[in-house]
Order: structure tokens, then sequence, then C-alpha cells
């Protein structure tokens, strides 16, 4: 790990600045993916923006310079776990006035940026994790048949004006979850949310979980500090009680968990199986990490919670 470039001190220190950077539709392009996904990896802006490696890492190397972006230091810890050369970069507040100029944007959107050299290891291992599975759906949707694919913030002009006026419209609400003869309210906010578009005009919602928790089995004293408990009997009685088409105005959804290994795959499953009494098994999908960067999103790589294998669309 000595070696690579991630782990000198010179990757992490700026050089004075010569001349006025002017900006080519590729480095928009990457502070736009840097303002939607927060921490990148190089090979993961590479594949958004396309052409020369090379080129790219120039250009990022400029942009750090002048300020644009960042090189969190917080990555080298994260080597040490998901070895990455290439580096992690994140936006800063200069790179973000630029794109909330270009699209209008309300800069209050960029306000946790200031956290991002504070943020810790497993926040950044999240959030570039979080990052494959997106990418994997954006570049897949075309060969998938798909003739669109909304993410996020292009969502929200669809959802109830009431949901649109919150301060987080994607805040998912569940009020007397049962769980244990008790009753919870909880609060959660899905990773990811997106919509497939077929050619029929058909969308299929989906509200993206990536999983690097440690505990699956919940144990009835510790359920609020069990991610995964709380999150599949949140999705699971907010889908009863009609939460998505209320507050998103999904007329149908899916939950689609991505994890570490396929154990914790099998292991999630029988959890929603437990949670939901088997009672929905197409609510709930689950597929590892590995076989999202390998095989695809769009392959039928999802486990139900009753163990069969199927592919989204």
């Amino acid at each position: 790990m000595a070696g690579t470039p991630t782990t000198r001190e010179a990757f992490y220190t700026r050089k004075p600045i010569g001349r006025r950077i002017e900006l080519t539709d590729r480095d928009h392009t990457v502070l736009m993916q840097l303002a939607l996904r927060r921490f990148l990896r190089k090979s993961q802006l590479l594949s958004y923006v396309g052409g020369s490696e090379q080129m790219l890492a120039w250009r990022l190397k400029k942009m750090f310079d002048y300020k644009l972006i960042s090189r969190p230091r917080r990555q080298i810890a994260v080597l040490a776990d998901e070895p990455s050369p290439d580096g992690v970069y994140a936006l800063t507040m200069t790179g973000a006035r630029i794109v909330a100029s270009r699209h209008g944007w309300d800069l209050e959107r960029f306000a946790h940026l200031g956290k991002n050299e504070r943020v810790g290891a497993e926040f950044i291992l999240h959030a570039v994790g979080m990052a494959d599975v997106t990418l994997s759906f954006a570049l897949g949707a075309p060969s998938a048949g798909l003739t669109g694919l909304r993410e996020q913030r292009d969502l929200i002009p669809d959802f109830p004006l009431e949901t649109q006026k919150r301060r987080n419209p994607f805040l998912w609400q569940t009020r007397r979850v049962p769980y244990d003869d008790r009753f919870h309210d909880i609060n959660l906010v899905p990773d990811w949310v997106l919509s497939l578009i077929t050619p029929k005009d058909e969308r299929y919602n989906l509200l993206l979980e990536f999983d690097r928790t440690l505990t699956i089995r919940p144990h009835v004293s510790h359920f609020r500090r069990n991610t995964n408990a709380w999150k599949l009997s949140a999705y699971t009685h907010g889908f009863r009680t009609d939460v998505h088409s209320r507050d998103f105005g999904f007329q149908r959804m899916r939950v689609a968990f991505i994890t570490t290994t396929p154990l914790r795959v099998a292991k999630l499953a029988d959890l929603a199986r437990d949670i939901t009494h088997d009672s929905l098994p197409g609510l709930f999908l689950f597929t590892d990490i590995q076989k999202v960067r390998t095989q695809g999103v769009y392959a039928p790589i999802w486990t139900t919670s009753r163990g069969d294998t199927v592919a989204l669309l």
C-alpha cells in the first residue's frame, strides 16, 4: 500500500495554480456526478465521462489544484479495506457554486460538503459502493431495453405537492410499526431512489439500500439498533399502509438491498421472510455487490425473500 499514489502526502497537496482554468464538458460532468454521488473513485468517474484515463487524471489534478474538487484524506483508511489506488474524489464548495450556477440549484443543498474531510472511512466506503450500484443502473439501462431512468432529484417534480415541500422529500415515514407486541415510529431515508421506464411507459420504482452493517438477526431488546430489522419492518409496514403511493405517488415499488456476500444475502432474505410473515415475497430483493460489479444489476442476480432467483425486469 505504501507505493500507491493515494497513500503519499503529495496526493493530498495542491500545487500553486497558474492561469485560469477553462472547464470542458467532461469537467462539468465530473462536477455534476460528484454533486449527485458525493464520493467517487477515478475509475467510476471515467465510466461516466468516457475518453482517455490519462486525460481524466490530468483534468482531475487540475480541478484539485484549483480547489474545485477534493481528495479526502480518510480514504487512506478505505484503502486498507478496499484497495483503490486510483483515488476517491469529492466536490468542494467552489465546485458546488459552479454546479449550482450552471443548473440553477440552491446552494443550501451542498451544506454537507463542509463535512467531507471529517466523515469516517465507513461512510466513504458506503458512498463509493452505492455509486457502483447506481453506475450499473445508469450504464446498463440501454442494453436492458429501458427508454428512461430517472434518479433522485429528477423524481421530485412527480411527487405529491406536500412531499415536494418537505425538507427531505425522500423521507419514508411510518407510524406504529408493530414488532414484538410493541409499536414503533420509524423515519428513514433510502440510500437511493430511482424509476426504470420501459418502452411501454411502465415504471418500475426502486428504493435502494446498500447494507454494510454487521448485525443480521434481530434481537428484541436491540431492535432500534438493528439497522436491517429496523428498515425491513419500516418498509413492510409502510408498503401495507400505502406510504409509497401517498408520499411518492408510486403505484408499484420494490426495495432492493445490496450487501457484501452471498451468505449475507441469504440471511437478509430469511429475515425479510420472518418480518413479512412470508406474505410479501416480491417486495424485497437482495444481491451482493460483487455480482453487481461483475454481472450488472439487470442480470438475474437478485434473491427474493423466498429464496427465488430473479431479474429486475
